[in-house]
């Protein structure tokens, strides 16, 4: 296959079809009208949207199909529609659940605290539950019906005879103007000579009239397939999510059943890291940041290190000794010992002899 008829392939439905007809009279071969119908039914039914459907109607007749097309697209989402829930329905009368538009609680008699307590009240409770119940089944059926009459309304306008008929009559209406706009002469001889006779419509307008008719009903089924089969599509993806929810409940329950406690671990764990990834202790509160760039080996200032605990003592005692010379008064000191000690800027060495003092 050359490289032209794999670029004409993936161009289009339509050009897959004529191409094979363009073949055909190259070789001097004229196909037939069923073979000429056959492909142009092909080529519809190989698009894919509403876009590429359009695209394959001729330009004179464009327009009018394309807004029934249209009307049909959104007709038939509207059937597509109401199918889908007369199915659901139908599932819930089956099942015995009563669906969304009809659920409602059972109403409740106030009795007094006396006779609350009695078996009589809830014997009369349970009857006005039960009543409830059958009203609302009735309801159901009721709603079936009402719904299975709009689904068959509906249907009434997708038959092919219908289609058909109604589809026809656009391209019917549309083609006396088409029709008209395309003519061509018809000449006779007039003593020797071509003389213009009439106008008359073109035969091919009048071929191409007719096929839109043929293929006019072609193009609403395809409508109806397509939006089909979006529809089933879509069921299919909403199944997938209903499984993989059951899937997700059934694991859950086995899990619970084999170790109770193991979704608890689980989710204590996942706690704990989310606390210490932000930072927070147990109870809630922010952890307190240790400080950084603390000055390493000894202090230089003349102040006891606070965790020092002898020099908070010696620092006590010599405030008490001073506070005890204040009460007492002046005294005479004696030759001091001798005695090792610091002093500022001192190293170890032998203390002086204190001087006494006069008095």
């Amino acid at each position: 296959m050359s490289a032209t008829t794999s670029f004409i392939r993936a161009l289009s439905p339509a050009a897959t079809s004529m191409s094979q007809v363009f073949a055909a009279l190259q070789e001097g071969v004229h196909p037939s009208e069923d073979i000429l119908r056959d492909q142009r039914h092909y080529a519809i039914l190989g698009t894919n949207n509403m876009s590429e459907l359009v695209a394959l109607i001729p330009s004179d007749y464009k327009a009018v199909l394309t807004e029934a097309l249209h009307d049909l697209q959104n007709h038939m989402e509207r059937l597509v529609g109401a199918s889908n829930t007369l199915a659901k329905w139908r599932h819930c009368h089956s099942v015995g659940t009563i669906p969304a538009h009809l659920r409602s609680n059972p109403p409740v008699v106030q009795f007094t605290k006396d006779y609350k307590s009695k078996a009589e009240a809830a014997a009369h409770q349970e009857s006005l539950r039960k009543a409830h119940t059958e009203y609302q089944i009735k309801c159901l059926e009721e709603s079936i019906k009402a719904k299975a009459d709009e689904v068959a309304h509906l249907e009434k306008s997708i038959e092919p005879v219908y289609l058909y008929t109604h589809m026809r009559s656009i391209v019917t209406k549309r083609s006396e103007s088409v029709l008209t706009s395309h003519q061509i002469p018809v000449f006779r001889l007039d003593e020797e000579r071509e003389v213009l006779d009439k106008w008359v419509p073109s035969p091919a307008a009048l071929k191409h009239a007719a096929n839109m008719q043929q293929d006019s009903v072609v193009y609403a089924e395809r409508v109806i397939s397509m939006v089909r089969a979006k529809d089933v599509i879509m069921q299919r993806k909403i199944q997938k999510k209903k499984d993989l929810a059951a899937a997700a409940t059934a694991s859950a329950d086995q899990i619970m059943s084999n170790d109770p406690n193991s979704i608890k671990e689980l989710i204590e764990k996942q706690i704990k890291a989310s606390m210490k990834a932000s930072g927070l202790t147990p109870s809630g509160k922010k952890q307190k940041k240790k400080g950084k760039g603390k000055a390493k080996g000894k202090q230089t200032s003349g102040k006891p290190d606070k965790k020092d605990k002898g020099g908070n003592q010696n620092q006590k005692q010599a405030n008490a000794k001073k506070l005890a010379e204040l009460k007492d008064g002046p005294k005479k000191k004696g030759k001091g010992k001798k005695g090792k000690g610091k002093g500022k800027g001192q190293g170890k060495g032998k203390g002086k002899k204190a001087q006494e003092t006069p008095k």
